[in-house]
């Protein structure tokens, strides 16, 4: 987790800050917020995995204002388009600001330590309790590549949304497989009245 403008006392005085950069900043914060959702999710799961924190921290990032636009120089619009395009998040600040909202940590819903295998795929299905913008993310832990490897990506997963009216049609729909990393995140606009499926698939798995 980058750090951008983090205030922090001088080590040479005991009256005067600064504001630094960096993830030797941000490292801290990032820290705590993710042992605040541990603490959490613990309460509800006997053991809940790396991905599941890693998960509802992606889910529960906001997105930031402002860009350094010169910072990627004549490449930057190409990046960008690729990031965007990828669904990678943004150039400049990844999937958002790490953020830990009581009532919002305790509204997500999540399934761990799901199993998959290859050819298959997993449906799940749910009803909104309010209408507005949901937020889905797939996270999984992948074993390490083989030096000089390409893609470096051993399992390849895809996540896809579908938001149905009450006839069955679909009326909104997100979809995510980027081949590059494991992280896959999707955010749709939903009513009460619709039914949401959140449906995982795989485009090449090794492991279970």
């Amino acid at each position: 987790a980058p750090g951008e403008f983090i205030l922090s006392a001088r080590s040479y005085s005991n009256n005067s800050l600064l504001y630094m950069r960096g993830t030797s900043m941000s490292t801290p914060f990032a820290a705590r917020i993710a042992s605040r959702v541990l603490e959490y999710l613990t309460g509800r799961e006997r053991n809940p995995s790396a991905s599941l924190i890693k998960s509802v921290l992606v889910v529960m990032a906001k997105p930031m204002k402002g860009k350094e636009a010169n910072f990627y120089k004549s490449q930057d619009g190409v990046l960008r388009g690729i990031r965007e395009k990828m669904g990678l998040g943004e150039m400049d600040c990844g999937w958002g600001r790490l953020s830990l909202i009581d009532h919002e940590l305790h509204s997500v819903g999540y399934k761990d330590r799901q199993n998959i295998t290859q050819f298959a795929h997993r449906v799940y299905t749910f009803q909104p309790p309010v209408s507005g913008t949901y937020t889905f993310a797939l996270v999984w832990t992948d074993p390490p590549a083989m030096v000089y490897a390409s893609p470096t990506l051993i399992n390849n997963l895809g996540l896809r949304v579908l938001v149905l009216d009450t006839t069955g049609v679909v009326v909104g729909a997100a979809d995510r497989l980027d081949s590059l990393n494991n992280i896959e995140r999707v955010s749709v606009q939903v009513q009460t009245s619709h039914t949401i499926r959140v449906i995982v698939y795989v485009k090449g798995v090794i492991t279970t």
